[in-house]
């Protein structure tokens, strides 16, 4: 997540510009999506994209296995209804905290005119703050002087 500390509006914009699938390439390269899977049987699976489906399957290569688990399947993105620019852009103005909620559903558009529900993104949001909490709940951060440690957990 060290390449998202100096993550700015400008970088943001040109990276919902990328094409669907360097998209789905960068979020692998920063750990959100799964680069490669490995079967219960123990094989590498592969990824299968069926014609009219969103997004790949990942799936089994073994003849005698061929089980298969979906793209976003054990993902921060598992269950959205949101495509998964449309998240990521949501993340970006949590974590700015840089639009209110009416900023944020003006900026969430879509192109053929319709937006972001007022509940998706106050769900979204507090999706956002609970991930935060999972995250300084495995890592406290020790505060304090020689003699003097306090562990302190920062909610968003």
């Amino acid at each position: 997540m060290e390449n998202l500390k100096n993550f700015n509006a400008k970088r943001l914009y040109r990276t919902l510009e990328l094409p669907d699938a360097e998209f789905i390439d960068l979020l692998k390269s920063m750990g959100l999506l799964h680069g490669k899977r490995t079967c219960y049987c123990g094989a590498r699976m592969g990824l299968r994209k069926r014609a009219g489906e969103k997004y790949p399957t990942w799936q089994c290569p073994q003849r005698k296995c061929r089980k298969e688990k979906g793209f976003l399947v054990r993902t921060f993105f598992e269950g959205a209804h949101l495509t998964l620019k449309e998240i990521f852009q949501l993340s970006y103005f949590f974590a700015r905290q840089t639009h209110t909620q009416d900023e944020t559903q003006f900026d969430m558009q879509r192109d053929d005119g319709s937006t972001v529900g007022t509940h998706v993104v106050a769900d979204y949001k507090n999706y956002f703050r609970e991930v935060c909490g999972w995250y300084f709940a495995k890592n406290p951060v020790l505060i304090g002087g020689p003699g003097k440690v306090w562990r302190w957990m920062r909610l968003c």
